[in-house]
């Protein structure tokens, strides 16, 4: 019921697909399954997450296991997206809706393996998780999911990320707490999130005043051949001849300098930016719990994207298997 839940774009959807399997089942005891199973697989993720992340470094157990991503090249990412919870409304009038429908935003994360060339591994599946937590707690899931795997084992770890200082501020504690050594970790902004934000200095400009997109295309390519010093004075250009305050932007160049090494990407094929956190986003958020007039409560928004990742990256007998080592459903006792 709980996979079928995930798969589908809604309870009635997932009923129905099992329904045509000759599985009939009320519409609130799909979700009375689903919801108990998601939090007991929530539950022993907490739990796997503890055990280890107790301590600021590997153990020597961890180190003399051969882990999962031991001798691989990793890419990290974290992002957000947009969901709407039901939020407690006060002073309820009669006839009136009886919650505040909100956005928040639940915080993805994604680690996957790349080849030699670059090219994600699909040996090794993509590890994708959701929690509707702060910033703080996402990092500390992220260093939880690093140790399982045995990142401070990988070849090397590179993390991508857009220009969102709630990500940047947390890098180095993650990588000292999964234990990552400093000479097998890099940074990087994400390229395309970087060109758009330069497109965004440029919008109050004419077409007669500047060509957009040749504009862009120099700043891209200045970026990517190992010149953002050439940007640096586009952007002194732009100041003189038309008055565009570039203040915030050369200051955000200067903030992310160490990571705007994009000429190194090209000649084994690594890639520039953080698509693959938002296609995480966009399966596992977007396409399941994000639409008009869709609401949840807190841990149930975060219990169906839970499920959604394992099974969109292919990890769901992982998570039965390790939620079934656990109690999943207490019955009420006979009165």
């Amino acid at each position: 019921m709980a996979r079928q839940v995930a798969a589908s774009r809604s309870v009635d959807a997932a009923r129905k697909a099992l329904e045509r399997q000759g599985v009939r089942i009320d519409h609130k005891a799909a979700l009375r399954l689903t919801y108990a199973f998601a939090e007991a697989a929530i539950d022993g993720r907490d739990e796997a997450m503890s055990n280890v992340s107790t301590t600021a470094e590997p153990t020597e157990e961890e180190d003399e296991e051969e882990l999962p991503m031991a001798g691989r090249r990793l890419v990290v990412s974290l992002d957000g997206g947009r969901v709407r919870l039901k939020e407690d409304k006060p002073d309820v009038e009669p006839g009136d809706r009886s919650f505040n429908a909100q956005w928040r935003e639940p915080k993805v994360l994604n680690i996957y393996a790349i080849d030699e060339h670059g090219k994600r591994d699909r040996t090794v599946p993509a590890v994708v998780d959701v929690t509707m937590g702060d910033a703080d707690q996402v990092a500390a899931l992220l260093v939880g999911h690093l140790r399982l795997l045995g990142a401070h084992q990988a070849e090397h770890v590179r993390f991508i990320a857009d220009g969102g200082s709630w990500i940047w501020l947390r890098t180095e504690d993650i990588r000292k707490a999964a234990g990552i050594a400093r000479e097998r970790w890099s940074e990087q902004l994400d390229l395309p999130h970087l060109v758009s934000y330069l497109g965004r200095l440029i919008e109050p400009l004419t077409e007669e005043q500047i060509d957009r997109k040749t504009w862009l295309a120099e700043q891209k390519v200045a970026l990517v051949s190992g010149h953002p010093d050439e940007i640096t004075a586009d952007l002194e250009y732009l100041r003189r001849t038309h008055g565009i305050d570039v203040s915030a932007a050369l200051a955000f160049l200067e903030r992310h300098k160490e990571r705007l090494h994009f000429v190194f990407c090209r000649p084994d094929g690594q890639p520039l930016g953080s698509g693959g956190v938002e296609s995480a986003i966009r399966r596992v958020v977007n396409l399941r719990v994000k639409g008009n007039s869709i609401y949840w409560l807190r841990e149930h928004a975060e219990g169906v994207m839970h499920l959604r990742a394992h099974l969109v990256t292919g990890r769901w007998d992982e998570l039965v298997a390790r939620t079934l080592s656990r109690p999943v459903w207490q019955p009420r006792c006979a009165a």
